[in-house]
């Protein structure tokens, strides 16, 4: 990113004081015994800016990899991740952006492209799974899900700025009906470099939240462990267990998200029991004890009907996902 195109975005004027590192150097805010030691370009390629008096250096690029790769360390960091460094995090965001994996580009996309990300992350894939695992089963208020997002200036806690705030419709009305200035700063924010860092990365609150705040997944497939008992058929094709665990997960991703992890459990705790057709078996006759001493409680399913289940879902995740690109 170009200076020139950073100002366009700094739509509150936050960075008036600001110019590129190339322009401080030729106006001599920056001394000349300096000019070799301070980089024009970032890492990143973009240009790099400071303020006059020299004291702040930083990349003009909002979504440089490095900044972002911050962002998915704080976010991360936040849901008890600990063996994920943060210079693993930048790898991850520098990889994503280069080939094009990461479209917005945000560290939020990377919650479902992770499997993008399996080489990288090596024997640390396993901790990744757990956090995605512990945020589809998370219940969080808008202020959690702003300081999970761990935007700058809000990455710590959030509950005074946000506290009454249902969700990013709501927020989005009241800077459509006072302005984002005079919005933030009755919620006590003065710093107009936060409110831009707001504004900017808006649509990462937004995907966050419509992805894992309950609009995604439905209660009934929150747990994607299933007990097959006996042989299916899922629309008339045969299909051993493994074939038929494979295939739901084939059915769980696409364009390199992967929205469920099909995995086969036992019939005392599975949520889901899969039976073509009623049998003598133990794992079916355990399930049928749950169903009768749980009245309205449905844990046996046809191959056919959890397939339906998983593709309605993936449906509504792949309409999420369009809505961004709109």
């Amino acid at each position: 990113m170009k200076y020139l195109e950073f100002k366009a975005l700094d739509v509150l004027n936050a960075y008036y004081d600001f110019v590129s590192v190339d322009d401080a150097k030729y106006l001599k805010y920056i001394p000349e015994e300096f000019h070799n030691i301070i980089e024009s370009k970032c890492d990143c390629h973009s240009d790099r800016i400071t303020n006059r008096s020299g004291s702040v250096i930083t990349c003009c690029n909002p979504r440089c990899y490095i900044k972002l790769g911050h962002s998915l360390y704080s976010m991360l960091s936040y849901f008890g991740v600990k063996d994920i460094g943060e210079e693993t995090c930048k790898k991850i965001m520098k990889m994503g952006i280069e080939q094009g994996i990461l479209t917005v580009p945000s560290h939020v996309e990377l919650l479902y492209k992770y499997t993008e990300f399996e080489y990288l992350l090596g024997a640390k894939y396993e901790s990744f799974l757990d956090v995605i695992a512990r945020i589809h089963t998370s219940s969080m208020n808008f202020h959690q899900i702003v300081r999970a997002v761990s935007i700058t200036g809000f990455d710590t806690k959030c509950v005074d700025y946000f506290g009454d705030i249902k969700d990013s419709n709501e927020l989005m009305e009241e800077f459509k009906r006072y302005g984002v200035v005079d919005t933030m700063a009755n919620r006590r924010v003065f710093d107009l470099k936060k409110c831009l860092s707001l504004i900017l990365f808006m649509k990462d609150i937004v995907l966050f939240e419509r992805a894992f705040q309950g609009k995604l997944y439905a209660p009934a497939l929150k747990t994607v462990k299933i007990c097959i008992t006996g042989p299916v058929s899922p629309e008339g094709v045969y299909m051993n267990r493994r074939e038929f665990i494979r295939y739901c997960n084939e059915l769980s991703s696409f364009e390199g998200f992967k929205v469920f992890e099909i995995t086969e459990g036992g019939p005392a705790t599975s949520p889901y029991v899969i039976a073509d057709s009623p049998s003598s078996s133990a794992k079916y006759s355990r399930a049928l004890e749950r169903e009768q001493d749980n009245p309205g409680l449905k844990v046996i399913y046809t191959s056919t009907e959890f397939v339906n289940l998983i593709r309605d879902e993936v449906n509504k995740c792949k309409e999420i996902m369009e809505s961004q690109q709109t």
